[in-house]
């Protein structure tokens, strides 16, 4: 049987980021996120 990460968010596009949240097989919530803008001097929304 596969078991895989279940996608809660489509990325979120933040400016100085995107970020996504998914749960993963054992019921973890998991965050992850890019820096996009960070090295430009673009900071995220609140």
């Amino acid at each position: 049987m596969a078991k895989g990460a279940e996608f809660l968010t489509e990325p979120i596009d933040r400016k100085a980021e995107l970020r996504c949240y998914l749960r993963d097989p054992d019921g973890y919530l998991i965050e992850v996120g890019q820096a996009t803008g960070l090295l430009r001097g673009v900071f995220a929304d609140r």
